[in-house]
């Protein structure tokens, strides 16, 4: 059994490997859709909103199909549309369409995260370990696609080509699905606690837990926070005049490979060291590093506090769904609502971004994730105190 659940948590790998081009690929793009059909901040902002929306209704949509139709053919089906959502945004459609694509793409990542997480969750009695390898591939897909997309405008290719290479992994991942064991899913979901899908007393027992609350709200601010870099920082590197759009785009994946480095750092660390005590150190660098970052326009100095924003980001989320773990009591309705609620702030905050930048600049809204950061830290303190 033991060989059959790596083989598991290989797939979930793939899975986010995949997640992680998808995510930034989309912020990626923003900068040349907003050049080619004449789109303002909000109009940008309102295409990561519809991802991020997307990825709110993913954990809902998976967790309703799956009960009809098992996890493995609900994963393979929600995976498999994100390639007809790919081949489409190739065409650069119109922006309505664009906004159902990316929709739609959403609903993929969402399906993957409560996918993954819920059966890495299950699977090990101490999950941050496995938690923070799986959020690593997470991090190599990131640095991928951004880089790739560098590399194609550097030789002088039509940006395009990225959304034609990630259709292609993305149909590898349908595939990778598709061929997990079915006997082994339904094993680990047999044995994990409350796995009924349905609210009953014993399975809404999570909502009285103080923890749980405090989990949502911090990774609700870390998402906003994250989703708005992967989302905003390119166009807003760019559009300050501090570096070219290529260059941008290049910044973006030195810092996921810094948070790459950093995640598997923390899948040895966290086996030592408490999960709380990891993520209250590395959000209060995320305030420092993230202050240094918008305080200058020195390339160089913007360089060093990208890679270190990125390694100290870089635990926050898996270590957080690991710490939320004796709080979910192994119960899928729970883990949904956990992952619903917490993708509420990267819905909000890239959108609020784009409004901001529209109404005032994209300094401006870019500043205002010093917000989010300094509630990253409170929340993440919050959580290590109260295991004392």
């Amino acid at each position: 059994m033991e060989k059959k659940r790596e083989r598991i948590f290989f797939r979930c790998c793939i899975g986010y490997f995949f997640s992680g081009t998808a995510t930034l690929i989309i912020g990626a793009v923003i900068p040349h859709l907003m050049k080619e059909i004449g789109l303002n901040y909000i109009g940008a902002g309102g295409i990561l909103t519809f991802f991020y929306i997307g990825n709110f209704c993913g954990s809902f949509l998976y967790t309703a199909l799956s009960a009809k139709l098992g996890d493995k053919a609900t994963i393979t089906f929600m995976t498999f549309l994100s390639v007809l959502s790919f081949v489409t945004l190739i065409t650069t459609p119109p922006l309505i369409i664009i906004n159902i694509s990316v929709l739609i793409l959403g609903l993929t990542k969402g399906s993957i995260t409560l996918f993954n997480n819920y059966y890495v969750n299950n699977m090990y009695e101490n999950p941050a370990p496995k938690s923070s390898v799986l959020n690593a591939m997470f991090a190599v897909g990131a640095f991928i696609s951004p880089f790739l997309l560098s590399s194609i405008l550097l030789i002088g290719l039509n940006w395009r080509y990225i959304l034609v290479l990630i259709a292609i992994v993305a149909l590898f991942v349908t595939a990778n699905f598709f061929t997990a064991d079915k006997d082994t899913l339904k094993f680990y979901k047999m044995h994990a606690k409350n796995t009924a899908n349905t609210a009953s007393k014993s399975q809404i027992s999570f909502l009285y837990n103080k923890d749980f609350y405090i989990n949502v709200l911090l990774l609700f601010f870390y998402l906003g926070f994250e989703y708005s870099i992967n989302g905003w920082f390119i166009t807003y590197l760019k559009d300050t005049g501090i570096m070219s759009i290529s260059l941008a785009t290049t910044m973006v994946s030195v810092t996921w490979i810094a948070i790459l480095i950093s995640r598997l750092f923390v899948a040895k660390l966290s086996q030592k060291v408490s999960s709380k005590k990891i993520t209250a150190f590395d959000s209060f660098g995320l305030v420092v590093c993230f202050c240094l970052l918008i305080a200058t326009k020195n390339i160089f100095v913007i360089v060093i506090s990208l890679f270190l924003l990125g390694l100290f980001m870089a635990p926050v989320f898996p270590l957080v769904y690991a710490i939320s773990k004796s709080s979910l009591q192994g119960s899928a309705f729970a883990m949904t609502v956990f992952t619903a609620l917490t993708s509420m702030g990267g819905i909000l905050t890239p959108y609020v971004i784009g409004v901001i930048s529209n109404n005032f600049s994209i300094n401006t809204a870019i500043l205002t994730l010093i917000f989010n950061a300094v509630l990253i830290f409170i929340l993440s303190f919050l959580s290590y105190k109260k295991s004392y």
